[in-house]
């Protein structure tokens, strides 16, 4: 499910050419699905696996796109790796206040707001980020006997 999730991150981003967009689609793709994937949530209900284990981008990917938001100049921040543990750590609080019902879903978009306003992003940018639709993405179709077909598209709107 993680592959899967990954590989489908991974074609969600591969045609955008900004680090901001990078940033915003990632994140508010992963809010996302963190919260509405019913397949991830039910293994890890009944897995029995203890801990926090929500779907979210790899931490050294959200490194590398600080970074190069940071090296491009559209990104203002002092300290990567510590801006990249506080988005992380924003990322896993959100998600789990959402899920525990502390806060409304609208935290997601105003966090993935806050975290491009924390890179140095203006407002009115990361504010136009966080409305735009997510472009489509492809998703694997499961058959009636539950194996993985051939990718379909499937928008997945915001």
């Amino acid at each position: 499910m993680r592959t899967s999730f990954n590989e489908r991150l991974f074609k969600l981003r591969k045609p955008l050419k900004d680090p901001a967009t990078v940033i915003a689609v990632t994140l508010r793709y992963c809010f996302e699905q963190a919260l509405d994937d019913e397949e991830w949530r039910s293994f890890i209900s009944w897995s029995g696996i203890s801990g926090e284990h929500f779907l979210h981008q790899d931490q050294a990917q959200c490194l590398q796109d600080i970074q190069w938001g940071a090296r491009s100049g559209r990104f203002q921040v002092d300290d990567v790796q510590f801006t990249c543990s506080l988005v992380m750590g924003m990322v896993r609080h959100v998600t789990l206040e959402v899920m525990q019902g502390n806060l409304h879903r609208n935290a997601m978009p105003q966090t993935t707001r806050h975290i491009l306003r924390m890179l140095g992003i203006p407002d009115l940018v990361a504010k136009a980020l966080t409305q735009a639709s997510l472009p489509a993405v492809a998703a694997a179709k499961k058959s009636a006997d539950g194996n993985t077909q051939l990718p379909a598209m499937r928008a997945t709107g915001g």
